[in-house]
C-alpha cells in the first residue's frame, strides 16, 4: 500500500476536517515512509556490507594460506637445492682426491712389484666409480676410462711380477715407457678438469635436477 493510499484511508476514519489537518497528517506520513525507507535501505545496506567483508575476510585468509603454502613449498626446494649443491660440491672434492688416491696406489703396486713383494690390492679406483656413478654422473664416462686405464696397468705390472718370478732378467727395464702409464695420466687429467669446470658451475649457481 502506498502513502497516498495509507493517507485516504486515514482521512476516510476522521471523516470531514480542515485542510490544515489534512496537510500535516500527510506531511507526516510522507516523512514516516521517508525515514522508515531509509531506515530499511541503509539496514539492507549493512546487512550487505557485512556480508561482503565476511566473504572478503574468507577469500583473504583461504589467500594467505595458499600464498603461505607456497613459501613454504619454495623454501624447502631452496633448501633441498642448496643441500644438493653442497653435497655435489664435497663429491667433487672427495673424487678429485680418489684420483690422486689412484696414482698413488698404482705407484705402490709397481714398486712392490720390482721389489718382489706383493701389495694390498688397491681399492680407492672401485670408490671412485662409486662416487662418480651415484653423485655425479655427468663424470661416469671420464671416471670410467680412468679405472679401465688403472685396471690395465695393474694387469700389465702382475704379468711383469710373474715374469721375474719365472727368472726373468731385467724385466722392469722401460716397464713405464712400454706400459700405458701415459694413458692413465691423460684420462686422470680430463677427468679433473672436468671436476673442476663442474665445481665452478656449483659456484656459480646453476641448479641441478
Amino acid at each position: 500500500m502506498s502513502e497516498a493510499d495509507i493517507v485516504k484511508v486515514i482521512l476516510g476514519l476522521l471523516g470531514p476536517v480542515s485542510g490544515v489537518v489534512v496537510a500535516i497528517l500527510i506531511l507526516a506520513m510522507v516523512g514516516l515512509g521517508t525515514y522508515f525507507r531509509r531506515y530499511l535501505e541503509q539496514k539492507a545496506l549493512q546487512l550487505a556490507t557485512r556480508e561482503d567483508f565476511e566473504k572478503l575476510q574468507k577469500q583473504v585468509a583461504e589467500s594467505t594460506r595458499v600464498v603461505e603454502g607456497i613459501k613454504s613449498e619454495l623454501a624447502n626446494r631452496d633448501w633441498v637445492r642448496r643441500e644438493l649443491h653442497g653435497l655435489r660440491a664435497r663429491k667433487i672434492e672427495e673424487l678429485v682426491t680418489l684420483a690422486l688416491d689412484c696414482a698413488n696406489d698404482m705407484d705402490s703396486v709397481r714398486n712392490a712389484a720390482v721389489g718382489g713383494r706383493v701389495c694390498e690390492k688397491p681399492k680407492h679406483h672401485d670408490r671412485l666409480g662409486v662416487v662418480a656413478m651415484v653423485f655425479l654422473p655427468e663424470l661416469v664416462p671420464m671416471a670410467r676410462d680412468y679405472r679401465i686405464e688403472l685396471l690395465t696397468y695393474y694387469q700389465q705390472v702382475g704379468r711383469k711380477m710373474l715374469e721375474s718370478r719365472q727368472g726373468g732378467l731385467n724385466v722392469w727395464d722401460n716397464f713405464m715407457e712400454n706400459s700405458n702409464y701415459r694413458e692413465i695420466m691423460e684420462t686422470r687429467d680430463k677427468l679433473t678438469d672436468e671436476a673442476a669446470r663442474l665445481l665452478q658451475e656449483i659456484a656459480n649457481g646453476r641448479v641441478f635436477s
